[in-house]
């Protein structure tokens, strides 16, 4: 709760953290990621007098059940823990409904990722659907994007306004693929420009089930090593 970013619109206000690996196990009693599934801690404050409605599939199109989560880290070696880490698990899932002048709290179940945790927290209520973004640190690996200063990346002097037949010239002007430092050897070619307002601009994709890669340890290396054995999915 000390790491949760808060966002407000109207009435309603959300916060979220993401949990490391470590506290998810020692709150559920289960490891998560060693099934590929990271929980995101939310709260919900409905200060208005309309009931909301929370949608999981907004935060991750392919989210996972309590109960989902609950049949894949049931183990035969922890006898009767099972039962206490899936009661834990549905206890704790984000409740369905946030009726008026209530602040109620949960997990949402979804695929793990590392560096940073794009998602979105959707709520239907009875007019245009609610949607707050977060971009989260996620605890871990580091990736390469989060050492960029987007904010001082470009000096005032090289910001210019443009019209569009303008950027299209522009662009065309640029280098079709990516050099070493010294500006000599070609590598992968540069097919794709975003355009828009910081990562605003990243959030169509994250609508469409884009997310980063999980990072490459104990817990990803176990499922493959799992999926080679028995035949299993990743």
């Amino acid at each position: 709760m000390s790491r949760a970013e808060s966002q407000c619109q109207g009435a309603v206000t959300v916060r979220a953290a993401v949990p490391t690996d470590d506290e998810s196990q020692d709150y559920f009693g289960a490891s998560l990621a060693d099934e590929g599934v990271q929980a995101v801690w939310l709260s919900v404050d409905n200060a208005s007098d309309v009931r909301l409605h929370f949608l999981p599939v907004v935060t991750d199109p392919n989210y996972f059940s309590a109960s989902e989560v609950s049949r894949l880290v049931r183990s035969w070696w922890r006898g009767e823990a099972n039962a206490s880490i899936s009661a834990a698990l549905v206890r704790q899932e984000m409740p369905e409904a946030i009726p008026p002048g209530k602040t109620v709290s949960g997990f949402v179940f979804t695929h793990r990722e590392g560096g940073l945790k794009f998602f979105q927290a959707g709520f239907a209520a009875g007019g245009p659907e609610l949607l707050f973004r977060f971009v989260l640190p996620v605890g871990g690996v580091a990736y390469a994007v989060q050492k960029v200063d987007f904010g001082n990346l470009y000096t005032p002097d090289m910001i210019e306004q443009v019209d569009l037949s303008t950027l299209r010239k522009k662009l065309e002007e640029l280098p079709n693929c990516v050099t070493d430092k010294a500006g000599n050897m070609p590598g992968d070619p540069l097919n794709l420009v975003l355009i828009g307002r910081g990562v605003d601009a990243i959030f169509p994709f994250i609508m469409r089930g884009w997310r980063l890669d999980e990072p490459f340890d104990l817990h990803s290396v176990y499922r493959m090593i799992r999926a080679f054995l028995f035949g299993s999915e990743i």
